[in-house]
């Protein structure tokens, strides 16, 4: 079995058997470590075009923090879209994705 995508917020000893369920080309996005920061994993895993992130709000002031908070109570998070294509040109708009070009959405007009 393997995925294409990881949100992580354990990490520990589950760190290595994510990283091997992720596909060729996956990514692993490491967003907490409840269950401790020491991690071990085989490195030869990563030569499977897999991708490891880290991501952390603690640089975030409390300003930002309320700020994003009330946007997402509102529901007024701005969409962000990459590109818009036409749905006749759906075969491109996988290709950008595949070859991950595209930083945003790809949204498909009917």
């Amino acid at each position: 079995m393997s995925v294409d995508a990881i949100l992580d917020v354990v990490a520990g000893p589950l760190f290595d058997p994510l990283v091997r369920a992720l596909r060729h080309g996956g990514r692993y996005c490491l967003v907490g470590a409840v269950a401790g920061g020491d991690v071990r994993f085989d490195a030869w895993g990563l030569l499977e075009a897999r991708t490891l992130t880290g991501y952390s709000t603690e640089d975030l002031d409390g300003d930002a923090l309320r700020a994003a908070t009330r946007a997402l109570l509102a529901l007024s998070l701005p969409r962000i879209a990459h590109t818009a294509l036409p749905l006749a040109d759906a075969a491109r708009a996988h290709a950008l994705l595949e070859r991950r070009e595209v930083k945003g959405r790809v949204v498909l007009r009917p």
